[in-house]
Protein backbone atom coordinates (compact mmCIF):
# COMPACT_ATOMS: atom_id res chain seq x y z
CA UNK A 1 0.00 0.00 0.00
CA UNK A 2 1.91 3.43 -1.11
CA UNK A 3 1.19 6.39 1.01
CA UNK A 4 0.94 10.07 -0.61
CA UNK A 5 0.91 13.16 1.52
CA UNK A 6 -1.80 16.34 1.07
CA UNK A 7 -0.27 19.81 2.32
CA UNK A 8 -3.72 21.87 2.00
CA UNK A 9 -3.70 25.68 3.14
CA UNK A 10 -6.59 27.81 3.52
CA UNK A 11 -6.28 31.85 3.42
CA UNK A 12 -9.51 32.54 5.45
CA UNK A 13 -9.70 36.52 4.74
CA UNK A 14 -9.84 35.68 0.94
CA UNK A 15 -11.60 32.17 0.20
CA UNK A 16 -8.23 31.03 -1.08
CA UNK A 17 -7.70 27.06 -0.87
CA UNK A 18 -3.96 25.18 -2.09
CA UNK A 19 -3.22 21.70 -2.08
CA UNK A 20 0.24 20.48 -2.55
CA UNK A 21 0.52 16.87 -3.14
CA UNK A 22 4.25 15.21 -1.52
CA UNK A 23 5.12 11.31 -2.27
CA UNK A 24 7.62 11.61 0.43
CA UNK A 25 7.05 12.10 4.04
CA UNK A 26 9.81 14.30 4.90
CA UNK A 27 9.44 17.02 2.43
CA UNK A 28 6.00 16.72 3.43
CA UNK A 29 6.56 17.57 7.21
CA UNK A 30 9.42 19.93 6.14
CA UNK A 31 6.76 22.32 4.37
CA UNK A 32 4.02 21.59 6.73
CA UNK A 33 6.51 22.62 9.62
CA UNK A 34 7.46 25.98 7.28
CA UNK A 35 4.05 26.61 6.81
CA UNK A 36 2.63 26.15 10.58
CA UNK A 37 5.15 29.40 11.20
CA UNK A 38 2.96 30.90 9.24
CA UNK A 39 -0.16 30.12 10.59
CA UNK A 40 -2.79 33.22 12.08
CA UNK A 41 -6.39 33.34 12.60
CA UNK A 42 -6.63 33.79 8.87
CA UNK A 43 -4.49 31.20 7.85
CA UNK A 44 -4.49 27.43 8.39
CA UNK A 45 -2.67 24.62 7.04
CA UNK A 46 -3.71 20.79 7.24
CA UNK A 47 -1.23 17.78 6.36
CA UNK A 48 -3.48 15.03 5.87
CA UNK A 49 -2.02 11.25 4.58
CA UNK A 50 -3.48 9.73 1.64
CA UNK A 51 -3.63 5.76 0.92
CA UNK A 52 -3.65 4.29 -2.47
Amino acid sequence: MAHSFTIETYDHSNGEEQEQPFTDVDEAVTEFKRLAVLMSDSFSVTLRRETD
